[in-house]
C-alpha cells in the first residue's frame, strides 16, 4: 500500500494522544459528523468517502478495544 493520507496520520496522532479510549471514540464521531452533515445537505458522497470510510474503521477499533 501507498503512503497514508496527511489526514490520517493526523487522526491517528490525535487519537493516540487522547487521554482515553473514550476521548478518541468521541473524537472519531465528531470527525464523521463533520463529514456527514454535507452528506445530508445533498453534496456527494464520493466527495467525502473515502475519510468516512477511514473514520469508521478507526471507530469500529475503538469500540472493540472498550
Amino acid at each position: 500500500m501507498g503512503e497514508d493520507h496527511p489526514y490520517q496520520t493526523d487522526i491517528e496522532d490525535t487519537c493516540r494522544k487522547a487521554g482515553s479510549r473514550e476521548d478518541a471514540l468521541k473524537f472519531v464521531e465528531d470527525e464523521l459528523a463533520r463529514y456527514y452533515i454535507p452528506i445530508f445537505m445533498g453534496h456527494r458522497y464520493e466527495n467525502f468517502g473515502g475519510r468516512i470510510n477511514f473514520l469508521q474503521r478507526i471507530r469500529e477499533s475503538l469500540l472493540d478495544s472498550l
